[in-house]
């Protein structure tokens, strides 16, 4: 409870020293993001970003990625990822010109989340896949410090949250696999 409590006080603040953004439409024609977390190194590409002053919309982000091992004893190395789908949220402007946005989002993907686990049991040895085919709920915080009129660089964390779990075998109790990492990256 005093979480919640916290987070709503952190968001106030943040709102009571926010300046409003200009009303026009500001755009990033693209923007990439290196991801790394559970699942190993990744690349998102941000096609499109349309900014208004209390909302924004990408219509299209492109990711994948691999090389980690999930969750649970997974095999290393063993995890991978393609998916896409469209973000829209609520940019904070802070500071006296548009240089400073955090910016909190939501959106929904589809594609795969793949992840291999190596059991014994019962004295036989085998590999079990688990994978995911969406939809996903995505989930993002960063911070974007434009330092020239389209040029910017991004620092955050975001989150992809299984929905819909295709678990392959009886012996896989770790349930969904979800992808928790920070990105780092620029926006044009």
């Amino acid at each position: 409870m005093y979480r919640i409590a916290l987070c709503s006080v952190v968001l106030v603040a943040a709102l009571g020293v926010a300046r409003p953004a200009k009303a026009e439409l500001r755009k990033e024609w693209y923007g990439f993001q290196l991801v790394g977390g559970n699942f190993g190194l990744g690349l998102n590409n941000n096609i499109c970003l349309l900014e208004w002053q209390w909302f924004y919309v990408l219509p299209l982000r492109i990711s994948g990625g691999g090389g980690g091992p999930g969750f649970s004893g997974a095999t290393p190395n063993s995890a991978w990822y393609a998916k896409g789908g469209p973000m829209f949220g609520v940019p904070i402007h802070l500071g006296k010109a548009d240089e400073h946005v955090i910016r909190l989002g939501t959106g929904i993907s589809g594609g795969c989340l793949h992840n291999e686990d190596e059991y014994t049991i019962n004295g036989y040895y085998d590999t079990y896949i688990n994978e995911s085919y969406g939809p996903f709920v995505e989930v993002e915080a960063y911070y974007e410090y434009r330092f020239r009129p389209h040029l910017a660089v991004i620092a955050g964390f975001q989150a992809t949250i299984v929905v819909r779990y295709e678990q392959k075998n009886d012996f896989d109790v770790n349930g969904p696999q979800s992808i928790f990492g920070g990105v780092a990256g620029m926006a044009f």
